[in-house]
């Protein structure tokens, strides 16, 4: 089960999660299902939850690291893909 799911379920209606664990148990292809569910999971904050825990994880990793690691260009590059990982779908 993914971060955004389980947010969805605890800070949802009842209704909503019932739905959402209807939909998740069909294992469904079917766009028109996969929308709703997404669309119940972006009503409940879930995606943009799941986007800032991803942000804070990156940012709290990189402080961990970056005294750590020389500073060359590899060193850009890696902090680079760590925001793009985050960012791609803003």
């Amino acid at each position: 089960m993914s971060l955004m799911v389980i947010h969805s379920l605890r800070n949802g209606s009842e209704e909503d999660a019932k739905r959402l664990k209807e939909i998740l148990k069909m294992k469904t292809k079917d766009k028109e299902l996969i929308d709703e569910a997404i669309s119940i999971m972006k009503k409940n904050g879930s995606i943009n939850y799941a986007i800032n825990k991803a942000d804070t994880l990156i940012k709290d990793a990189w402080d961990g690291v970056k005294n750590y690691i020389p500073n060359n260009k590899f060193k850009g590059y890696l902090k680079a893909l760590a925001e793009f990982f985050v960012n791609r779908n803003k």
